[in-house]
């Protein structure tokens, strides 16, 4: 309510304010400042004092009768209070009519959303997350990226600019992380996580401002935040950290971080592990943004850190008693690669550490703890990294870690997920070979427990089956039969426990599906597992364009590759003439679609068919028509096209999902330019009566009859023909009287869209009459 008396007040431009307007922002941000002493003198001091409410201060009496409430109530009262507050600002600044309106009070919501995270009860704290995530889009725009962490500049903000616009931000900022840095260890301070991340956004440009001594001051408290015993503020430190640092202001920092780091292992009694971690994930995020060529422009002495630091994985065996911490090992390790990448002298120094995490992998030495796991990914990555480089370590160590880690429960995903790139990476067919093997057994010898897997398990041993065959293309044609295997056990095994296994509709299996079908249909020699029944269904299950077209960019790509094979496959063959058709509508659907990729992805797909055509009318449509029609004209029963074309105009455009907006008057999701569905069934009926005249006559076989009916859930009679077809559908149509009842039904829509559809082929009817 306060929000929509605001937005409609009259103001000559957006960003003029109005005396209502900053009175009552005053009075809300206020209000967030509440004490618990003397709440209600507070109360009546804020909203009748010098507002818009002063005139009905002294009408309303009982507001000023004294009452003793207890301080439980009040605690009560002032969280009801600064909670509605809270969420009356959120509505404010949400609100893009406000938008240029609220600039100025951003600075105090922040602050006001800042000192809320630390609240006692919950619902304020909530209030302020809503708030605080408002606030971030009104300052940094729309995300624009997918993650959160590797923004654009488009969502982000110079730092002085920003403390320039926020003046008082700065020192606010300062006194939180001041006094976070001086509380105890144990102890958590709610509302330093939203500081970092709201810092994380800023870059800094090396210019003379004066905040310059303040950004100072502010990189060596963040670089102290590294003590939180919350991982996520660590990891938010870390990010922060990085935009304060210039290539002259790096070495100071990496050289600092690193004494840090040696001299609080050097105190034994009192190792604090997280502050090591959060150090060292401060390095690591160095490394990775400034993406150092060499280590000449900075004088940091690596090899005192890697022999001071060697400690992190000796810790994680069992013979070494002291405490271990995966969840550091795994960041040390992710530092060590990226400091072998810039300078390879340094894998001499961590030969050792090298061999030693390589056991890690293959023996039982480790410890038991949190994030082994990811300990062990990180190795994975490293010494995958030094093998890609050098020789120290061989292709056949590699193959055991890999093998070897297949079965450890803790590193199935990870390892599996991984597998298709090592097989890319395998240099030798001698190696590979054994691995595709192995690992194809593996798969096989699990299928009678693989319901009890993860769906993120079963979609890595897909992904790698579909890489094997990719794969199996680029090494010698001896293994053609392992190839042929894969194609078997997929249609044969996988394919027919699907239902029991619930995979049926997920990405990764149906990709398999696909390829495993057409790479077995293309060799014609087996007719045992391609049979009608396994053609359907693969075609069922893998012709369905919303899947399709909600896929990823890269995936969707490799899905249009086996779209285009499953064409070659079936186009020459009469026995597949309704699967044939089910893929023409697929393609069809595909090039309605909303996203425009998906749109162009689709029209090239059918431009390349390998189907000569001569329209004059190029369009998406029109191209797809014309391809359809030269592929079925000479099939035995030809007068099935008639029957595609008039499912695709009646039937097929009601199949589509609505997104309604907040008022419920515009369809978000369709792009009208690409799909009027009127307009389709009009240049369908048009293909249809043009090019289709001698089909018409011609007495539809049973199966065609059977075929529309279960599409359309009609009942025709058989041994008619597609016009007299056309005819009795007439009785299917749905009749309106043009009343209020008929508008308000529900279905009105569609039936709408059922009758103008069917009115296109009232010229069939006429042709009837012409031709009697």
């Amino acid at each position: 309510m306060v929000q929509a008396l605001l937005s409609t007040e009259p103001r000559q431009y957006k960003d003029t304010k109005t005396t209502n307007f900053d009175l009552v922002m005053k009075i809300l941000l206020s209000l967030t400042q509440l004490e618990s002493d003397n709440l209600r003198k507070q109360v009546l001091q804020l909203i009748y004092s010098n507002s818009v409410f002063t005139h009905y201060g002294n009408s309303l009496v009982a507001l000023k009768c004294n009452h003793d409430y207890s301080t439980n109530e009040n605690v009560v009262q002032i969280t009801e209070i600064k909670t509605h507050a809270l969420n009356i600002l959120r509505a404010i600044f949400r609100h893009s009519h406000l938008a240029h309106a609220v600039n100025s009070y951003v600075e105090g919501g922040l602050i006001a959303a800042f000192r809320s995270y630390d609240a006692v009860t919950w619902a304020e704290r909530n209030a302020a997350a809503l708030l605080f995530s408002a606030l971030i889009i009104r300052i940094f725009g729309v995300q624009r990226t997918k993650d959160h962490i590797n923004l654009t500049t488009d969502n982000k903000m110079n730092y002085k600019a920003f403390f320039e616009k926020y003046p008082n931000l700065l020192s606010f900022i300062l006194n939180e992380l001041q006094t976070f840095v001086a509380m105890d260890d144990t102890l958590i301070k709610a509302n330093i996580q939203s500081i970092l991340l709201l810092l994380s956004r800023l870059y800094y440009n090396p210019e003379p401002s004066d905040v310059q001594w303040k950004i100072n001051d502010l990189a060596d408290l963040i670089i102290q935040c590294a003590k939180s015993t919350i991982f996520e503020t660590r990891k938010l430190a870390a990010r922060a950290l990085v935009p304060l640092l210039t290539e002259q202001s790096v070495q100071c920092v990496l050289t600092k971080i690193i004494k840090n780091i040696v001299s609080t292992e050097a105190n034994h009694s009192s190792l604090n592990l997280n502050l090591i971690h959060g150090y060292m994930l401060q390095i690591y995020e160095i490394l990775i943004h400034f993406n150092f060529k060499s280590f000449e422009s900075i004088d940091v002495s690596w090899c005192e850190f890697l022999k001071q630091t060697i400690w992190i994985i000796e810790n994680l065996e069992r013979k070494n008693s002291k405490s271990p911490s995966f969840l550091l090992a795994a960041v040390y390790v992710n530092v060590c690669n990226e400091i072998c990448k810039v300078d390879e002298t340094y894998m001499t120094q961590l030969t050792p550490i090298i061999y030693t995490i390589i056991s890690h992998l293959l023996d039982e030495k480790l410890k038991r703890g949190p994030a082994r796991e990811l300990y062990k990914l990180s190795v994975i990555k490293f010494i995958r990294s030094i093998a890609k480089r050098t020789s120290i370590i061989q292709q056949s160590i590699l193959i055991r870690i890999y093998l070897h880690n297949l079965k450890v429960p803790e590193m199935q995903i990870a390892v599996w997920s991984i597998v298709p790139e090592i097989i890319n990476e395998v240099k030798y067919s001698d190696a590979l070979v054994p691995l595709l093997n192995y690992t194809f057994n593996e798969i096989r010898n699990s299928t009678y427990c693989f319901h009890r897997y993860s769906p993120e398990l079963q979609d890595s041993m897909f992904d790698f089956l579909y890489n094997s065959l990719m794969c199996i293309n680029q090494i010698e044609s001896s293994d053609f039969m392992r190839r042929i295997d894969i194609c078997k056990f997929v249609l044969n095994e996988i394919r027919l426990k699907n239902n029991k296994n619930g995979y049926c509709e997920r990405d990764c299996y149906l990709r398999l599906l696909g390829k495993s079908y057409v790479t077995l249909a293309s060799l014609n020699k087996y007719e045992e597992v391609i049979n009608l029944e396994c053609t359907n269904d693969v075609y069922n299950s893998f012709c369905d364009y919303l899947w399709i077209a909600n896929l990823d960019e890269d995936f969707r790509k490799s899905v249009f590759e086996i779209m285009k094979n499953l064409f070659l496959v079936c186009y020459k063959r009469e026995e597949y003439q309704y699967v044939q058709i089910q893929w023409w509508t697929t393609v069809l659907q595909l090039l309605l679609n909303n996203n425009s990729k998906v749109r162009y992805e689709a029209f090239l797909l059918v431009d390349h068919l390998p189907v000569h055509c001569t329209a004059i009318d190029c369009s998406h449509l029109n191209l797809l028509l014309s391809k359809f029609f030269q592929c079925n004209v000479r099939n035995t029963h030809p007068e099935c096209m008639c029957i595609a074309l008039f499912y695709w105009s009646i039937a097929l455009l009601d199949n589509i999902d609505y997104e309604m907006d907040d008022t419920d008057v515009f369809n978000k999701c369709t792009n009208y330019d690409f799909f009027e569905p009127v307009e389709v069934s009009r240049i369908c009926a048009e293909f249809l009566i043009e090019n289709m005249k001698p089909y018409m006559d011609i007495i539809l076989p049973d199966e065609t009859i059977d075929w529309i009916n279960s599409l359309l859930n009609v009942e025709f009679q058989k041994s008619i023909s597609f016009r007299t077809l056309v005819r009795n559908y007439e009785s299917y149509v749905p009749i309106f009287e043009n009343k209020l009842h008929d508008i308000l039904n529900p279905t009105y829509r569609n039936k709408l869209l059922q009758i103008l559809s069917y009115e296109q082929y009232k010229g069939i009817k006429c042709i009837y009459n012409t031709s009697t």
